[in-house]
């Protein structure tokens, strides 16, 4: 929980506003979906050690089945669920031991317990079983062509091998909670994305007004914003031209490039430079403006770290399923 509470320490210290705050991850709330998470695995008898050793019973060989398998879903809508395929004589994964409680759940998990809604179909047969926990599994049955007479003249299908789709609710939470942050993140840096852009153009054509061509017994400021904007070019803040550091500033180096930028405005007198009053108020804006993107990169990165830590405890609570997906 140390990042936990450094996450909330950076919100709050750093003078974001309410609507920003109320946007960003929710990070204590994920972790704990996260513990819900590995409590539901356990409670199916599927600890870390038994999720790890599902995963590489198949040993990696081409002609092993991999015993399971976790997907999410499409893209629109997180479903996630484990796959596991068992061995028909035995309800066992293939090449998979375990102990005997998680034997009894396997095995209690290929029970085919209502034969009435089963149904087959292109050598797939279909079979709904609850589980304990009142969730529903589903199975999908590969069966073989071979037919047995079962004493009635009736022809028996064989199975070969059953997979079991197991659906993680908490799972399925924890994605749509991170899903639902992630967009609204997403409309929070579109709206300021047009704020910004909205200011911008708006001192654009401030200081073309108090900066016009050069006209006889005209007063004009086009020299001193020529020197302020070849300043701000030098200092290099967002973003370097230079070839050996041709890459995005981080927050952390923009916010020293802005520093320095400042330190040098203050330093060569740019504010008695101006002839203009209205030249003062747009360099205030000018400056808020670049404030105002450097504390929007702050945040954003901010949440990007509070993601990419949730997605990974998250990863090693499910022995490592993310990742390999």
């Amino acid at each position: 929980m140390k990042f936990a509470r450094a996450f909330k320490a950076a919100l709050q210290k750093d003078g974001y506003p309410e609507e920003w705050i109320v946007s960003a991850v929710s990070y204590k709330q994920l972790k704990k979906c996260i513990n819900s998470i590995q409590k539901e695995l356990v409670d199916m008898g599927l600890d870390t050690d038994t999720l790890a050793q599902l995963w590489d019973s198949h040993g990696g060989s081409a002609e092993n089945r991999n015993p399971l398998q976790y997907t999410l879903g499409d893209k629109e809508n997180f479903h996630p669920r484990l796959i596991l395929t068992m061995e028909s004589g035995n309800g066992l994964p293939f090449n998979a031991s375990f102990a005997p409680e998680t034997k009894d759940f396997l095995q209690s998990l290929v029970t085919q317990r209502d034969r009435d809604k089963s149904s087959h179909r292109d050598n797939m047969v279909t079979v709904f079983s609850p589980l304990a926990s009142s969730e529903i599994t589903q199975q999908r049955i590969d069966i073989t062509s071979r037919t047995i007479s079962n004493g009635d003249d009736l022809a028996v299908l064989v199975p070969k091998a059953i997979t079991i789709e197991v659906p993680l609710v908490n799972d399925s939470t924890f994605f749509k909670m991170l899903n639902r942050d992630m967009s609204s993140l997403d409309v929070l840096r579109s709206k300021q994305e047009a704020e910004l852009s909205a200011n911008i153009c708006d001192l654009g054509e401030a200081v073309a007004r108090l900066a016009p061509p050069s006209q006889s017994g005209q007063k004009t400021d086009l020299q001193p914003w020529r020197d302020v904007f070849s300043l701000y070019n030098e200092s290099n803040i967002f973003f370097s031209t230079h070839e050996q550091d041709q890459f995005n500033r981080t927050p952390a180096i923009a916010q020293v490039q802005m520093q320095g930028f400042l330190d040098k405005l203050k330093d060569l007198g740019f504010s008695k430079k101006f002839q203009k009053n209205g030249s003062h108020i747009a360099l205030h804006r000018f400056i808020a403006i670049n404030l105002s993107l450097l504390k929007n990169l702050k945040f954003q990165e901010l949440n990007l770290t509070a993601r990419i830590k949730i997605l990974k405890s998250a990863s090693v609570s499910s022995s490592n399923f993310l990742r390999r997906y």
